[in-house]
């Protein structure tokens, strides 16, 4: 991933956050495929993604999403793994 892709995916997830007004994001553990974008990243590429949830504590209430496995590991570590960053 070049380093303005990064950025821009970055940007992306920030807007999510912002735009669904919560603090958080987990998955449930269990992949599956889907053709379907991202809900978080957009990426419209098909492949692994996971049920997850957010909390909204301006609404206090648990959203629910799919995502792909990068946003929930972008979210947890603060980056992208170490994979998809020497791509």
């Amino acid at each position: 991933m070049m380093q303005s892709e990064y950025i821009n995916y970055e940007t992306r997830v920030a807007a999510f956050f912002q735009r669904e007004g919560i603090n958080s994001l987990s998955g449930d553990g269990e992949e599956f495929f889907s053709w379907q974008a991202c809900d978080c990243c957009k990426t419209p590429l098909g492949g692994s993604r996971e049920k997850a949830s957010g909390y909204s504590p301006t609404t206090n209430e648990v959203k629910e999403y799919e995502v792909c496995l990068d946003c929930l590991y972008y979210v947890a570590y603060g980056q992208l793994d170490d994979i998809t960053m020497a791509d």
